[in-house]
């Protein structure tokens, strides 16, 4: 493999892990903390809008990355309550 071949690949391998974000648990949980908090004073909507004013305060995050994650979250938290009642009903 020339040494042209193996930068090319390097740089493309670079760029698909950019494109992809890692969530870090400290990011998860500020977002949980973000938008219960969001809930409490009844300023949460699930509009463009409103993930463009949270996302300064996640940097290298994009609104609608933001969104993703939530939904993404909520996915979890529905799965993780079903399991629970399953659980306590065994």
């Amino acid at each position: 493999m020339s040494a042209a071949t193996r930068k090319n690949q390097a740089s493309s391998s670079t760029a698909t892990s950019n494109a992809r974000k890692k969530w870090m648990a400290e990011e998860i949980r500020a977002l949980i903390t973000q938008i219960e908090r969001s809930l409490l004073m009844d300023r949460f909507s699930d509009t463009p809008g409103y993930w463009n004013n949270i996302s300064r305060y996640f940097s290298c995050s994009s609104a609608e990355n933001l969104r993703k994650l939530h939904l993404s979250i909520i996915g979890l938290q529905r799965i993780l309550v079903s399991w629970k009642k399953n659980d306590a009903q065994h």
